[in-house]
């Protein structure tokens, strides 16, 4: 007798049931989802093409990141990882859009982060809506972790740039109570 690969009471579950058969559940009426890095999710994706353009207009007044700033280091230390592993491949080690798919002729046009007015805004922003050719990479890096490499990408090659995290005293901070 084969056994099936699916238990058909799998879903029988009530409260698995009641909610279409996720098994994850959807957070307390009247609290605030957080993840683990403490952020805010992000449901302003934008739905138009007028909507994109005036988020990302607003993006180029961010010149902070919103982690930790006693952090800055380890941050800027993992979003170099990030950046290597994720976007290197376009946008080269060295940021100058020269990545190995760029060389090899796939993709041409990959700016180079030098000769754009970005902020660390703006770099977020494209990272978590894609822009151009490019994108979306919210679903390969955490918030935090877009974030990061954000902070990096302005270290590594807008060194000239605005600092990428906010003075200590200027930072708030989030909680999940009422």
């Amino acid at each position: 007798c084969k056994m099936p690969i699916i238990s058909p009471v799998a879903n029988e579950i009530p409260l698995f049931k009641d909610n279409g058969g996720a098994t994850a559940l959807s957070p307390v009426e009247g609290t605030v989802p957080q993840n683990k890095e403490g952020l805010l999710p992000e449901e302003n994706m934008p739905k138009t093409t007028e909507e994109y353009t005036a988020l990302y207009e607003a993006s180029k007044a961010v010149t902070t990141s919103p982690l930790d700033p006693k952090n800055v280091a380890k941050d800027i230390e993992r979003g170099k990882k990030m950046y290597e592993q994720t976007c290197s491949a376009c946008h080269g080690l060295n940021g100058d859009g020269q990545g190995p798919i760029v060389q090899s002729g796939a993709y041409s046009g990959v700016p180079a982060y030098k000769d754009r007015a970005i902020t660390v805004g703006t770099i977020h922003y494209v990272i978590t809506n894609g822009r151009n050719l490019m994108g979306s990479y919210a679903g390969q890096l955490t918030p935090a972790d877009r974030w990061r490499v954000a902070m990096y990408v302005m270290s590594a090659f807008k060194a000239d740039a605005v600092a990428p995290v906010a003075a200590a005293d200027a930072t708030t901070t989030q909680t999940n109570t009422k």
